[in-house]
C-alpha cells in the first residue's frame, strides 16, 4: 500500500494542473474528474460483488496488475481528453478496495476495528506525506510527465509485493453464489447511515481536483510549494487518522467523525479566504483520511464478515456518486468564481457535521451486533 500510494502521490496533485496546461477549462476539468468519480463508482459497485463472490486476495491481485500501467497512458496525451484512458483505467481498479477492506476486517480483532483501519489508512498517509513534495520538485525540474513514469515504477513494485500477501485461510469464508453476491443494496435500515457516511467522504473528494489549480492560478504558488502543501495535508491526515482511530475504539465513532468534519470545513474555508500564511495550517487540518478510516470502521462494525465486501462496495459507490455530482457542480462554480467550490463545500460539510450531531442512536454498534 505504501508503494502504490507513493506512486499515486507523485503526480496526482499535478494532474489537474497538467489538464489545464492541455487546454481544459474549469467546466472541462469538472467533467474530467466527474468521469473519474463515475469510474470510481462503477469500480466500487463491481468490487462489492467480486469481494463476496470470489477469493478476496485474487481480486486484489488482479486489480493491482491491471492498474499498474495506467500512468503511462498519460504520456501521449496532447489535449485534456487524452488523459481519460489513464484516469478511467486507474480508477475502475478501485474494485480492489472492498476486497482489501473485507480482507482486513476478516482478520481484525473486533475490539480494534477503528485502530486497525487507521493503521491501514496510515500506510497511505505516510507515503503521501513524502511523495507530493518529492513529485513537486521533480515536476518543477523535469516536468510533470516525469512523475507519471516514476508512478508506474512504484505501481510495478507494489504489484510484485502484493503476491506475498497471506492466502485465503483453508476452511474460512465460502464465496457466495452470484444470486446472493449481487444483492449489494440489501442493507435495510442501515441505508441512512451509508448515505451519511458517503456524503461525509464524497464532498471533500469532489473539491480535491480544484485545490491545486486554485493555488496555482489564484494564490500564485509554484509546483514545489503546492507539492509541499500536499505533503502537509498528508501529514495532518496521518496524525489525525492515528489519533482518531485510537480514540474511536474507546469513545465511539460519533465525536471523532464530528471533529474531523469540522476540520475539513474550516480548512477549506481558510484555503479559499484566509491569508497565505495560514495555508499550511489549513492543509494540516483538512485531510479526509481520518473520515475515510472512521467510515470504514463504522461499516466493519455493522456488517457481517460474509457481507463485508458488499458493505464496503456500497459505501464506495455512494461516495463515488457524491463525488461525481459534486465535482461537476464544483467545475461550474469554479468558472464563476474559483473560490466558490471551496466555500460551498465547507458549508455543506459543516451542515453534515450538525446532522451527525443531531442524529439519534449510535453511529456504530458494538462489533457483531448486526
Amino acid at each position: 500500500m505504501f508503494l502504490w500510494v507513493f506512486g499515486f502521490g507523485l503526480y496526482d496533485e499535478f494532474l489537474p494542473i497538467h489538464a489545464r496546461a492541455l487546454g481544459a477549462t474549469g467546466v472541462q476539468l469538472g467533467l474530467l474528474f466527474t468521469l473519474r468519480q463515475l469510474a470510481v463508482t462503477a469500480g466500487s459497485l463491481l468490487g462489492g460483488v467480486l469481494a463476496d463472490r470470489f477469493s478476496r486476495r485474487t481480486v486484489m491481485l488482479f486489480a493491482w496488475v491491471l492498474g499498474a500501467p495506467s500512468p503511462l497512458l498519460f504520456l501521449p496525451a496532447r489535449e485534456w481528453a487524452g488523459l481519460l484512458p489513464g484516469i478511467l483505467l486507474y480508477d475502475v481498479t478501485i474494485f480492489a478496495l472492498p476486497a482489501m477492506n473485507a480482507y482486513v476486517a476478516e482478520r481484525t480483532d473486533p475490539g480494534k476495528v477503528a485502530s486497525t483501519f487507521a493503521v491501514l489508512t496510515m500506510a497511505s498517509g505516510l507515503s503521501l506525506l513524502l511523495s507530493p513534495a518529492l513529485g513537486g520538485l521533480i515536476a518543477a525540474r523535469w516536468g510533470i510527465p516525469t512523475t507519471f513514469a516514476l508512478g508506474f515504477v512504484c505501481y510495478a513494485a507494489s504489484s510484485a509485493l502484493i503476491f506475498s500477501s497471506e492466502p485465503e485461510r483453508p476452511g474460512g469464508r465460502a464465496p457466495l453464489p452470484w444470486r446472493e453476491a449481487l444483492r449489494i443494496w440489501d442493507f435495510g435500515r442501515l441505508w441512512p447511515l451509508f448515505i451519511l457516511l458517503g456524503l461525509m467522504t464524497g464532498i471533500p473528494l469532489a473539491l480535491a481536483p480544484f485545490v491545486p489549480p486554485f493555488l496555482r492560478e489564484v494564490r500564485g504558488l509554484g509546483l514545489a510549494q503546492i507539492g509541499l502543501l500536499g505533503s502537509i495535508l498528508s501529514g495532518g491526515g496521518l496524525l489525525f487518522t492515528l489519533v482518531t482511530g485510537r480514540l474511536a475504539d474507546r469513545w465511539g465513532h460519533r465525536p471523532l467523525l464530528l471533529a474531523t468534519l469540522l476540520g475539513i470545513g474550516a480548512g477549506n474555508l481558510t484555503v479559499a479566504l484566509g491569508p497565505v500564511a495560514l495555508l499550511p495550517l489549513a492543509f494540516l487540518i483538512k485531510s479526509r483520511s481520518a473520515a475515510v478510516a472512521l467510515s470504514q470502521a463504522v461499516v466493519a462494525s455493522r456488517i457481517s464478515t460474509q457481507a463485508a465486501g458488499r458493505g464496503f462496495g456500497l459505501l464506495g459507490t455512494i461516495t463515488g456518486l457524491v463525488g461525481a455530482g459534486g465535482t461537476m457542480l464544483a467545475g461550474i462554480g469554479y468558472r464563476a468564481n474559483p473560490a466558490l467550490p471551496l466555500i460551498a463545500g465547507a458549508g455543506v460539510v459543516t451542515v453534515l457535521a450538525m446532522a451527525l450531531l443531531l442524529r439519534r442512536g449510535e453511529v456504530a454498534a458494538r462489533p457483531g451486533v448486526e
